[in-house]
């Protein structure tokens, strides 16, 4: 479950590790364990079938929600996102995510389609949420190893924001929605 702690006792070896639970997506890590080693791992779950709100112009905040979602503006390198705790930052440069984690700069991901939004995902530092094309996924940001990589949202055009932990609000040409993450 989200927020549940494992814990469970591996020999030193290499091992992959496969979190799954029904109706999500799986999320696999490859891990090398030496003798005496603690490992933590948090696991993405992503819901294979999101859910929310459709929040119609007769809403009260629709007309705040749709601006901010509209005024959400792409991260980059001279204004990057940063984590809460700024050991992280997200940044988009020639249409490729870009993580800065410490002093090292990495490519998280180079989607074909145009990146139109791009923030941490929850109260991460290590996931981020991208919109491009026709969906909005959710990438790890990783040094090596396997990157787990899941759809959020299929649409047709959508754009999003995030201001909250448990959702984001999505702008897909005229429905405007809050998915839960």
């Amino acid at each position: 479950k989200d927020g549940e702690m494992v814990s469970v006792k591996l020999s030193p070896a290499e091992h992959a590790i496969i979190v799954s639970r029904e109706s999500y997506y799986p999320w696999k890590k490859d891990v090398k364990i030496n003798s005496g080693q603690n490992v933590n791992l948090a696991a993405i779950y992503v819901s294979q079938n999101p859910s929310g709100n459709i929040i119609t112009k007769n809403d009260k905040d629709y007309t705040k929600i749709k601006t901010s979602v509209q005024k959400n503006k792409l991260a980059t390198k001279d204004q990057p996102k940063k984590d809460s705790a700024e050991l992280t930052s997200i940044w988009v440069e020639d249409n490729t995510v870009m993580a800065r984690v410490g002093e090292k700069d990495l490519v998280v991901i180079r989607p074909e389609e145009e990146i139109k939004n791009l923030e941490f995902y929850k109260d991460r530092n290590d996931a981020v949420i991208f919109s491009a094309g026709n969906g909005i996924f959710v990438i790890e940001i990783t040094k090596g190893g396997t990157q787990n990589f899941m759809p959020i949202y299929k649409g047709t055009n959508p754009i999003f924001t995030s201001d909250n932990p448990d959702y984001i609000y999505v702008l897909d040409g005229d429905n405007l929605m809050q998915v839960i993450i």
